[in-house]
């Protein structure tokens, strides 16, 4: 009996030692392995074809790396699965029951998926409010995004990594989120300005471990978005957040 472990979502070469350690009474080499019973989860390939139950695979294909076990998507857990196989010198396969071989999987740490928006952002995704300096504006009813973990997420908005993040002088926050699970930002506009101005945020979504939605070339942005706060411009549709206000 043997056993190998691999990582969530990895595929893992099966070779010679990976079925535990051979010996013969007359000493001759390990010709093949046979696979007498497939694996319940996963699927376990020759040359990328299906592995069917009893058949034999060669010494000189596991040596060329051709025998491959991929655990199911994001799917893990010790003794994940296992592979009953026999072995054989050439001229028979051992007698009495087969051997085993146990296949562990560790869990790695998914980034969440989808799309984030926010029920107060409209007019083409554009979330528009006018408050004074220094007064408070709020995006509810977050969602959009999924963790396959399971992980409780946190709603971000971050100030934009490309153009310009604001206008007029304003100290813009560099982060505003919910609570963990939570699906309201709250923010309090800058009040360090005289004029009309914005702050540019993105808008995602992140489990505990940091790890973010992402559906670009930018991990961490899920999508953009512009958030008006002050006397609101027409409204157009954009990919950016812009957060404005006018001077009391």
């Amino acid at each position: 009996n043997s056993s190998v472990t691999t990582n969530e979502d990895v595929e893992i070469i099966l070779n010679a030692s990976s079925f535990g350690t051979y010996t013969d009474t007359e000493g001759d080499p390990l010709s093949a392995v046979q696979i007498t019973a497939l694996p319940a989860k996963g699927s376990l390939t020759l040359n990328g074809t299906t592995v069917a139950v009893n058949q034999e695979i060669s010494r000189s294909d596991l040596d060329a790396s051709k025998l491959k076990f991929l655990p199911a998507l994001n799917e893990n857990g010790s003794s994940y699965t296992s592979v009953s196989f026999k072995v054989s010198d050439g001229a028979l396969y051992n007698t009495g029951s087969p051997y085993t071989l146990t296949i562990n999987v560790t869990p790695v740490n998914d980034a969440p998926t989808g799309v984030a928006v926010c029920d107060s952002l409209v007019s083409g995704n554009v979330f528009r409010t006018s408050v004074a300096n220094g007064s408070a504006w709020q995006l509810t009813g977050c969602t959009g995004v999924t963790d396959v973990d399971g992980d409780a997420l946190t709603y971000k908005l971050t100030l934009a990594e490309t153009g310009s993040n604001s206008s007029s002088g304003y100290s813009c926050d560099a982060s505003i989120s919910s609570s963990a699970g939570g699906t309201s930002i709250s923010g309090t506009f800058p009040n360090d300005a005289s004029s009309f101005g914005s702050c540019r945020y993105m808008l995602k979504a992140c489990d505990p471990s940091g790890l973010c939605s992402s559906a670009s070339s930018n991990s961490v942005i899920v999508s953009t978005y512009q958030i008006s706060v002050g006397t609101p411009a027409k409204p157009t549709l954009s990919s950016q957040c812009v957060v404005t206000s006018s001077s009391t």
